[in-house]
C-alpha cells in the first residue's frame, strides 16, 4: 500500500512540474509589441528583434495602392531603387501579372517565402522579375515573396489589369 501511495505523489509531482514546464514556455512565447511608425518605414521591436517593413505605392490604371514590403534584402533593393516603372503583362495560369525588372537585387541571405498567394508581391529569381498575385499558384523554389497589398481592391484591380500596362512603384 505504502508504495503504491508513494507511486501516485511521484506521479502528481511529475504533472504538476510538466504544467509548470509548459505554462513557462508559453509565457517566454508571448512577447510584448512595440510599432513605431516613421514616414514610410513600420518598425516592430520584438525584445531584441526588430523587423522593418517598407510601405510603398504601386499605381497603374490611374488608381493608386499601398503595399507593404519585408525586410529582405530584394525588398530593401526595390525600396531604394524607387521610384520606377514596370510593363506587366498575365502569365501562366492567369493568376499572375509579370514584369521585368530594370535592375538586379541580391537575394542575401534571407528565409524567403516561396508561396505565391491572391495578394502578394514577389520576386522571381530566375528570370529577374516582379510577380504581382491576383490568385494563388502555390510554391516555387523561385517564388521569393517581398511583400503584399494593403487592400483587397488592389487584388481586383490586378485581375482586371490589360497586358502591357505600366505599373509604377513609388513612396
Amino acid at each position: 500500500m505504502y508504495m503504491h501511495q508513494r507511486g501516485i505523489i511521484v506521479t502528481l509531482l511529475g504533472l504538476i512540474l510538466l504544467a509548470f514546464v509548459a505554462l513557462f514556455i508559453r509565457q517566454n512565447r508571448v512577447q510584448s509589441t512595440t510599432k513605431v511608425k516613421t514616414a514610410d518605414i513600420t518598425m516592430t521591436n520584438q525584445k531584441d528583434s526588430a523587423i522593418a517593413s517598407y510601405q510603398i505605392m504601386v499605381s497603374f490604371n490611374g488608381r493608386s495602392f499601398t503595399a507593404t514590403l519585408n525586410d529582405s534584402p530584394v525588398a530593401r533593393a526595390i525600396q531604394k531603387q524607387i521610384p520606377f516603372t514596370v510593363s506587366f503583362i498575365a502569365y501562366g495560369n492567369g493568376q499572375e501579372k509579370i514584369g521585368d525588372l530594370p535592375f538586379t537585387p541580391q537575394l542575401g541571405n534571407y528565409n524567403y517565402d516561396d508561396n505565391g498567394q491572391k495578394g502578394k508581391l514577389a520576386y522571381w529569381q530566375p528570370d529577374n522579375r516582379l510577380v504581382l498575385y491576383h490568385g494563388p499558384v502555390g510554391s516555387y523554389p523561385g517564388i521569393k515573396v517581398i511583400g503584399s497589398f494593403d487592400n483587397a481592391k488592389a487584388v481586383y484591380a490586378l485581375k482586371k489589369m490589360a497586358d502591357n500596362t505600366e505599373v509604377t512603384f513609388s513612396k
